[in-house]
């Protein structure tokens, strides 16, 4: 499994389905995957600010944040558009919306 496939697995574990007008490509295996733009803008609309580290090398990337009740969150990929992807599954479980979808 790759990792992009394990990120897209716990998004969608998570209920996540595009919604209309949402910014969105398609992976390898043909599901939906939000674009970076539609992440920065549900972490703006939460009011949570991202800390992306990236060291010299550029692998592996660390995304850092941190969320009123849950508090300092971290993320660790190799790709920034897992790592992505990979933090705004954590938010979005956490949203009302996620629990609406149950």
């Amino acid at each position: 499994m790759t990792e992009m496939a394990f990120a897209l697995d716990g998004l969608y574990a998570a209920g996540w389905w595009p919604s209309v007008g949402d910014d969105c490509r398609r992976s390898a295996d043909d599901r939906w995957i939000p674009s970076a733009s539609t992440i920065y803008n549900a972490f703006a609309a939460a009011q949570i600010e991202l800390r992306i580290v990236t060291p010299v090398s550029g692998h592996p990337i660390t995304i850092r944040w941190n969320t009123p009740g849950r508090g300092p969150c971290t993320i660790t990929a190799r790709d920034p558009d897992v790592a992505l992807i990979m933090a705004y599954t954590q938010i979005f479980a956490a949203s009302p919306v996620a629990v609406l979808q149950d």
